[in-house]
């Protein structure tokens, strides 16, 4: 019968106690410098050797060589190829061994299944066994987002919580993420001191200030000491992190802690613009793209700044591009939405052009204005009555009573009376009451050589008009906000 050797050593210990050991046949010393030879750890990487050394010690006994074995073949891309039959059967044998290391062998295991439940009770198992100075913050947190992501959020809670009294950030931050979406509840006062404890990396502090600037929407008191404190924790780790940028921007906008300074609330805003991400790494305080539309607004009305439209156009074209990448339609819609309004409010043709692509990318994502807007857009560009109405349709199809009506003007404007008395009669049918001029728009007129477009009568458009929404409400369903 194998001899059973138990983990006895610290890992941690000076190389030379290490290699005196090693040189004495101590199989559980064996097993830490192997793993130390794979992983070039203090010492010249030899994988090949070490996993050599690590199957001698294994077959000697160590429990710490048949964890790490187990380990091993999980990796991936480490230096032994990926079996996780094997790993498992390393990971029982070590279990069987008294190693509760085996546990966390198959903790990764799950993982690499993507099993997140089998990863929560396997780590949970795992800690169990762990006696309390040994606890590891970061498998704490890594068994907590676990059940997190396994939809077992209250179970989660504990492990953050440890995680983040121990100083970890992410844990704090996840679990301030779960009480905002509304997926656990936790008091304001554990919400305040998790948030405190995440606030020395940028998401935390962005997190942290987002809390205590807007406390009244959470039903809380506003705290003057707490935005304080937020801005204080901003500052000092603002960089390169929108977020960040964002909340101090917020903070001299609105007088969070801080004078009301416009100038700096520009400023601020700008740098958030310059440094937003489709991909940001970590969460967020809004969806990608809307720093850079709240900057844009403030270079179309000089609030901090010089009026700057060609400034503004480029932020929002940017932040078209982040909210498209990133699949934050209801930015996509504001950038176009506000692209579309400043060419207009400017008259401008050339920033009319530039909206154009924007509101084309806008409204593909649903929302009624963007799509009448760009159906305005390519009637007044094209004078094409065919390119435009496919959009208004669109729009109408959202319910959009204000679509319908401003159809109708726009084609009574171009003279397409025919097209006009359909879109005005569908308005009418949505409860609209309709101006004079659309309202004496009348099928009749049809025998005065009125209402007639290429062998079509207004009223005949009206029913194609009619089955076109339909249509497009049966494939689309109703709007989403």
């Amino acid at each position: 019968m194998t001899e059973i050797i138990p983990r006895r050593h610290d890992k941690n210990m000076p190389m030379d106690e290490l290699i005196k050991l090693v040189d004495e046949s101590d199989w559980d010393a064996k097993a830490i410098y192997a793993a130390k030879l794979v992983w070039g750890d203090g010492i010249e990487s030899d994988p090949q050797a070490g996993i050599a050394i690590l199957q001698e010690a294994h077959a000697a006994g160590s429990v710490r060589a048949t964890a790490e074995l187990g380990f091993r073949h999980v990796d991936a891309d480490g230096p032994v190829p990926q079996d996780l039959e094997q790993a498992e059967a390393y990971a029982a044998l070590a279990i069987e061994r008294g190693n509760r290391f085996g546990w966390l062998v198959r903790l990764n295991i799950a993982h690499a299944r993507q099993d997140t439940n089998a990863a929560f009770e396997h780590g949970k198992m795992f800690l169990s066994q762990t006696p309390p100075q040994e606890r590891n913050p970061d498998i704490v947190y890594e068994v907590g987002g676990a059940a997190h992501f396994a939809g077992r959020y209250a179970e989660a809670i504990p492990f953050y919580e440890e995680a983040a009294s121990a100083g970890h950030s992410a844990a704090a931050i996840n679990l301030s993420l779960m009480i905002q979406r509304g997926q656990v509840e936790l008091p304001n006062a554990e919400i305040i001191t998790l948030l405190r404890s995440a606030s020395i990396v940028p998401a935390g502090a962005a997190l942290f200030a987002q809390r205590v600037f807007y406390a009244d929407r959470h039903g809380e008191e506003v705290d003057p000491e707490l935005q304080i404190e937020a801005v204080n924790s901003l500052k000092a780790i603002q960089y390169q992190y929108h977020s960040t940028y964002e909340m101090l921007g917020d903070a001299y906008e609105n007088g969070f802690g801080v004078e009301k300074d416009p100038s700096a609330a520009t400023y601020y805003y700008k740098e958030g613009a310059e440094c937003e991400d489709a991909d940001p790494q970590g969460p967020v305080t809004s969806s990608p793209g809307w720093v850079n539309v709240v900057y844009a607004l403030r270079l179309a009305e000089g609030k901090g700044c010089d009026v700057n439209l060609p400034a503004a156009f480029d932020a929002l074209e940017r932040a078209g591009e982040i909210a498209q990448e990133s699949g934050s339609i209801g930015t996509l819609a504001e950038a176009a939405h506000h692209a579309s309004r400043l060419a207009e409010l400017a008259d401008q043709p050339d920033l009319r052009k530039r909206a154009l692509p924007l509101l084309e990318k806008g409204a593909q994502g649903g929302h009624p204005e963007v799509m009448l807007a760009l159906a305005k857009a390519l009637l007044r560009q094209t004078g094409k009555v065919g390119d435009a109405r496919p959009w208004f349709v669109r729009a109408i199809a959202c319910d959009d009573v204000v679509s319908a009506v401003d159809a109708a003007n726009c084609m009574l404007a171009v003279d397409c009376k025919a097209e006009a008395y359909a879109f005005a009669r569908v308005a009418a049918d949505m409860g609209a009451d309709l101006s004079p001029d659309l309202a004496g728009l009348d099928p009749a007129a049809r025998d005065k050589g009125l209402l007639f477009m290429k062998g079509k009568s207004g009223q005949k458009l009206y029913g194609e008009l009619k089955v076109a929404i339909a249509e497009l409400v049966e494939q689309f369903g109703p709007p989403v906000d």
